[in-house]
């Protein structure tokens, strides 16, 4: 056989194998394999509806990237089937997942991380780790519900340590009786709600969940005692539109309720040693674990 039929022999073999690989299902399945079809995925995420911002992402385990101040992100370039992907938000993760396939994917609602409640099971010492050696995450506005007469000047709604450095200096500049005329409204602009979780007390699969505030020792000591509902719809408190209580000022008026995951938000009001009362504000959850 000469060299012209051989050359023939192999394109007539090649054209078959792209044309099977063109019109066949088996053929669809070699052409994933050999030029695999790119996808891309895009959502946003959300915290009680206010978007979260530069807030990272891991996709499989190996790919990053964060939210834009829509709180959307979009992640190119991926390959059909399901993936995996999780949302670091102050400390914890949030993982979620998707399909990619030939078919138009519908349009993905927000990401709401306050409707969430999150297995502790999910929770690897792997992502710890990730959770750990990632920046701190940036702080968002609180929402108020119901809406009540707008925050002084002086205040912000916003709470970061350096701002509560300056609240806390302010705080001993001020004359006494301008401290006893502030209103709970004012104060509870100032307080931050944080959460530590106690694995070694539990009751049956629940684990021990903390729930604390913080803030200048000035306001806290005029605080009687701190009304908290936790954001989901499987805690009583929630379901019946009531509240829990912690009113001890040692422990910062601590309450522990027993959960088998996590949350991003709960509403707080407080009540003031004379008999002042705020509304119910949804504040974002500081973990401290």
């Amino acid at each position: 056989m000469d060299k012209k039929n051989v050359f023939v022999g192999v394109l007539i073999t090649a054209l078959t194998i792209i044309v099977t690989a063109l019109v066949t299902p088996l053929g669809g399945m070699l052409k994933d394999i050999v030029f695999p079809t790119k996808y891309f995925y895009e959502c946003n995420i959300v915290n009680a509806g206010k978007p979260l911002n530069k807030i990272p992402i891991l996709l499989d385990e190996k790919d990053s990237t964060s939210t834009d101040s829509d709180g959307k992100f979009i992640f190119a370039n991926i390959k059909k089937g399901i993936h995996k992907y999780i949302v670091f938000f102050h400390n914890q993760s949030y993982p979620f997942e998707f399909i990619s396939s030939d078919k138009e994917p519908p349009k993905e609602a927000p990401k709401d991380l306050s409707t969430w409640l999150i297995p502790d099971s999910t929770v690897t010492p792997e992502t710890k780790k990730m959770a750990a050696s990632l920046p701190p995450t940036p702080q968002v506005a609180e929402a108020v519900e119901p809406k009540r007469d707008s925050v002084p000047a002086a205040t912000t709604v916003v709470n970061t340590g350096a701002q509560m450095r300056v609240m806390s200096m302010s705080l001993r500049a001020m004359r006494p009786a301008a401290v006893a005329d502030i209103s709970a409204g004012s104060i509870l602009d100032t307080i931050v709600l944080r959460v530590k979780k106690d694995f070694g007390d539990k009751h049956g699969s629940q684990s021990a969940y903390h729930y604390y505030i913080s803030g200048p020792a000035d306001y806290l000591n005029m605080i009687k005692e701190v009304h908290y509902t936790r954001n989901h719809n499987s805690f009583p408190e929630f379901s019946s539109n009531s509240f829990v209580t912690g009113a001890d000022r040692s422990n910062n008026f601590d309450y522990t309720g027993y959960q088998w995951g996590y949350i991003t938000t709960a509403y707080v009001s407080i009540e003031l040693k004379n008999g002042s009362t705020s509304q119910r504000v949804l504040k974002t959850i500081n973990y401290d674990n």
